[in-house]
């Protein structure tokens, strides 16, 4: 039988010794080798022993404690457990008392007394060797055990019977936010939130730690605790006794269920959503067995939770859908995708509902389907509401067609409305045109009879009447057919209202009623609007106001605020004392084709279109008329609107106007024989070579060639080609001949003419006017359009000028002054007074009045009331009192209201001359100023003639 193989002897341990005296070191190494023991190397000093040990690293170092050199024994041993963790024992031939403690310091394996014997070596050895061995075994243990807990997941504590920590991990620096100097030692309360845990007495940590961890034992602890930043989290607590060094301590392992908790009061609050759902909601199995249903499946299907789960779905089938359309469906979510589609099926009681379904596969941790959730939506009222809608969709549609063909047709009717609009408008204007052209031509002819001129004045105010009905008519089929649009152009405010009276002016003096206007000194001279609309709108209303006053005034107010981003707020104001109207019939005011009563019909006439049309216009502008009237005592009309402020725009005076057109070559483009003959003779007046062509394609042929007009004047409608067409072939004959600038052009329209119209920004039109259009409205616009540009053709032999009458100054000459703060009256006086042949001196205030009086004398002043530093009756009581000839001193002011002409005369003024003041009214003024007065008490009053303030008195001779 063969021997067992021997196990491989142990090698011997291996061993420093570290002695100074060669003999002694001898017998040591001897006695070691008898022993079984290696002496690897022997030394004499402390620094030797160190090297040695860390290049040998023996099992054990016996160490002398007194050594010769700079390093004792005590010191080496110390060096070598710090740097090596090699057991180390003492030889010592002294054993006091302080020796023992230094060398207690090195935590030597063992101490030997020299001399010794034998076997106290080996028994100091085995012991040093022992005990070396069971510390490294104890430090594996620590370090394996320090591995365990500083990769540890869940935070582990050692608490102490004290409440304080002894023992921290890494993973409870991560959960609570601490490092571990920061814990240990202190106490664990300071973990803990401050809120109570939710856990009865005695489960507490707190509590534990009071009766002890023993009680505790295998159970968990959930409590609310407190991160270092003060955040609150919640941690499931393991506790477990333990005991360290003697110590009763306690072992927590911690973990962080924050998370875990929040997901489940999520879920929680997911699965009270689903039992309130209104959708129903079904869970089955993998082999699609209901295994959870909530409430609202079984309102709709009227079977219970109990009676619904172990189910399949199929107990609702209905036996409306085909197998293959549940083949289908399975065929989706058994292959992990989610289906959606319609099912008709079946309640308990037998009923059917149409159901919206959403069927989606859920899948376990493996990947492999474990349930399907199904979200159902019971749609029927849907779907009869579908029905319902697609049969009134067929319905709809039919009616739609039906107005599709009657919209057709009313675009139809529109675009023929406003087709004869526009022809009714020309065939209506142009007439009348002629009719007043030709009227006012005739009264320039002389001689005249008074029985003739009474037969024109006659035919212009019919022309005039029937020309205003016109306007009305075909004004408010333009705005009931939206196709009124207003112009923005800049115009001379002032202007606009005095022309605006000079209208009713006439026959306010036949009904001897005071005509005003007060203009506020903040409203603009000048704004940015449509001029001829505001015309129209206050001409309205001062028409009306004048029909239904029979005594009293009828007076214009105008204020103004600023409206900023360069914009002024206007508020006009008419006023008059006539009859007024009762607050029950104001609401007819603005109906068209009504007035108050049938009488008021009868007795002052009128379409009763006038205050529907300035409604409308003002609408447009932005504002709204409104009317406040005492019945008997009279009505005041009132607006606002907001418009944007522009430089002052200078007026044109008549002899401007004349010297402006004179000599200027002009084609009248009109296919009307009579629209071209008023024309051409208003501007052969101006001193004007008028060329005419009755069709655009006569002119256009006229303008090939190299000498140019200076002003063309075109009617918009003409057949063939309109006016805008035309004036765009005229831009490309300009540019194709390099004629520059190019030639300004006036648009004549009575119909047809829109500014929005694209063409109108390529065409440049100098200006647009509507027919009938006034001489001096005619004069004034062309020389506006003419002004800056020099004439193309300049006379070569002038014609001979008619020798004009002479003027009045020749017959009455006077040396005047005038007194006027404003620049634009001074002006509009200055030019009238101009054409008359008077040169006058002119100062802006009742002081300068005065003054200029004292300097010499004037045989006629024109005083304005209302100036800075003095006004006017404080200007004439002075002048009264100064000596030489008193001056006829005449007011000339809009205070137009009743008394304020006797306060004039009470000053001493011997005329009054309200504004607006028009050329008639200074010749009248003039030739009643050549009776010189008495004093100046009677020139104050007695002086003057009623008769010159009468509004329909004749002028007296000059």
């Amino acid at each position: 039988m063969a021997a067992e193989p021997s196990l491989p002897a142990a090698a011997p341990p291996r061993i420093l010794v570290v002695e100074d005296e060669s003999i002694v070191v001898r017998d040591i190494c001897q006695q070691l080798t008898d022993l079984g023991f290696a002496p690897v190397a022997d030394t004499r000093t402390g620094e030797e022993a160190v090297e040695l040990a860390q290049t040998l690293r023996p099992d054990l170092v016996l160490m002398d404690i007194q050594l010769a050199g700079e390093m004792d024994g005590i010191t080496a041993a110390r060096t070598i457990r710090e740097r090596l963790h090699l057991p180390v024992v003492f030889l010592t031939a002294f054993a006091g008392r302080e020796t023992l403690e230094r060398a207690r310091e090195a935590e030597p394996f063992g101490y030997i007394i020299k001399p010794f014997a034998e076997q106290d070596l080996r028994t100091v050895v085995e012991m040093a060797l022992y005990k070396h061995r069971t510390e490294v075994r104890l430090r594996e243990s620590e370090a394996r055990l320090r591995a365990i807990t500083d990769s540890a997941q869940d935070a582990i504590v050692m608490i102490d019977a004290r409440g304080r920590v002894t023992f921290w991990n890494p993973a409870a620096g991560s959960i609570f936010g601490f490092g571990a100097d920061e814990v240990l030692g202190r106490e664990v309360h300071v973990l803990l939130a401050d809120a109570p845990p939710r856990e009865a007495p005695g489960q507490t940590l707190a509590e534990v730690l009071r009766t002890g961890a023993d009680r505790a034992g295998g159970r968990t602890l959930e409590l609310p605790a407190r991160r270092k930043d003060g955040t609150r989290i919640e941690i499931s607590l393991s506790l477990s006794p333990a005991s360290h060094q003697g110590e009763h301590q306690t072992v927590a392992v911690i973990r962080d269920i924050t998370r875990q908790k929040q997901t489940e009061a999520k879920m929680r609050l997911q699965s009270a959503a689903l039992e309130a759902a209104d959708s129903s909601v079904v869970i089955t199995d993998r082999r699609g067995n209901i295994e959870w249903v909530n409430p609202a499946f079984c309102r709709v299907t009227g079977y219970t939770r109990e009676e619904a789960i172990g189910q399949n779905p199929r107990v609702l089938k209905s036996g409306f859908h085909r197998a293959d359309f549940y083949r289908a469906m399975w065929r989706t979510v058994t292959a992990g995708r989610s289906w959606q589609g319609e099912f008709i099926n079946r309640r308990k009681d037998g009923s059917l509902f149409t159901e919206s379904v959403t069927i989606t596969p859920v899948h376990d941790g493996h990947g492999d389907i474990a349930h399907f959730i199904a979200i159902k939506h019971d749609i029927s009222a849907l779907k009869q509401s579908l029905a319902d809608l697609k049969s009134a969709h067929t319905e709809l549609a039919a009616k739609n067609l039906a107005l599709d063909k009657a919209l057709l047709e009313a675009k139809a009717a529109a675009e023929a409305k406003s087709a004869f609009l526009a022809m009714m408008s020309h065939e209506l204007r142009t007439p009348m045109n002629g009719v007043i052209g030709m009227a006012s031509l005739l009264r320039e002819t002389a001689p005249l009879t008074e029985e003739q001129r009474d037969f024109i004045e006659t035919i212009n105010a019919s022309g005039n009447t029937l020309l205003a009905l016109i306007n009305d008519v075909l004004d408010y089929s333009k705005i009931e057919s939206n196709h009124l649009e207003l112009d923005h152009v800049p115009f001379d405010l002032r202007r606009c209202l005095e022309e605006t009276l000079e209208t009713v002016a006439v026959r306010a003096r036949e009904k001897h009623l005071d005509l005003a206007l007060e203009i506020d000194p903040a409203v603009p001279a000048a704004v940015v609007g449509d001029p001829v609309r505001l015309r129209q709108v206050l001409t309205n209303l001062e028409g009306n106001a004048v029909k239904f006053t029979e005594r009293g005034e009828v007076v214009v107010e105008v204020g103004a605020a600023p409206a900023g981003k360069g914009q002024v707020r206007l508020h006009f104001r008419v006023r008059d004392t006539g009859i007024g109207i009762p607050p029950e019939k104001r609401e007819r005011l603005f109906k068209a084709f009504s007035q108050v009563d049938v009488s008021t019909t009868r007795l002052y006439g009128g379409t009763g279109l006038g205050l529907v049309i300035s409604q409308r216009l003002i609408g447009l502008m932005g504002g709204e008329i409104k009317v406040d009237s005492i019945p008997g005592q009279g009505s005041v009309f009132h607006f606002e609107i907001t418009v944007p402020t522009t430089a002052e725009i200078e007026p044109i005076d008549p002899d401007r106007l004349t010297r402006e057109l004179d000599g200027r070559v002009v084609l009248i483009v009109d296919d009307n024989a009579t629209n071209r003959r008023i024309f051409a003779t208003h501007l052969q007046q101006a001193g004007c070579t008028v060329e005419t062509a009755d069709s655009a394609a006569a002119a256009l042929d006229g303008l090939r060639r190299p000498d140019w007009p200076d002003l063309i004047i075109t009617d918009m409608l003409m057949p063939g080609m309109d006016g805008l067409d035309f004036v765009l072939h005229v831009r490309a004959l300009e540019k194709a001949a390099n004629i520059a600038p190019a030639t300004p052009v006036i648009m004549i329209s009575s119909g047809g003419y829109q500014p929005s119209d694209p063409r109108v920004a390529r065409v440049q039109l100098a200006a647009a006017l509507s027919k009938p259009v006034r001489q001096m409205q005619l004069y004034e616009t062309a020389a506006r359009a003419c002004h800056g540009h020099a004439p193309r053709h300049p006379r070569v032999a002038p014609k001979p000028a008619p020798v004009p009458p002479p003027p009045l100054s020749a017959t009455l000459p006077r040396r005047i002054l005038l007194a006027e703060d404003n620049l634009v009256n001074r002006k509009l006086a200055l030019a009238m007074l101009g054409r008359l042949g008077y040169g006058v001196d002119t100062v802006e205030n009742g002081v300068e009045a005065v003054a200029a009086c004292r300097a010499q004398n004037y045989d006629l002043i024109f005083m304005d009331v209302q100036m800075p530093e003095m006004d006017g009756l404080t200007a004439t009581r002075q002048i009264r009192t100064l000596p030489g000839p008193p001056p006829w001193i005449i007011a000339m002011t809009a205070n137009a209201l009743e008394g304020d002409r006797e306060v004039c005369l009470a000053a001493g003024m011997n005329d009054y001359l309200p504004k607006p003041v028009r050329l008639d009214d200074l010749r009248r003024v003039l030739a009643q100023s050549q009776r010189p007065p008495t004093s100046c008490a009677d020139a104050g009053v007695d002086g003057l003639s009623s008769s010159a303030f009468a509004p329909n008195s004749e002028t007296p001779p000059a």
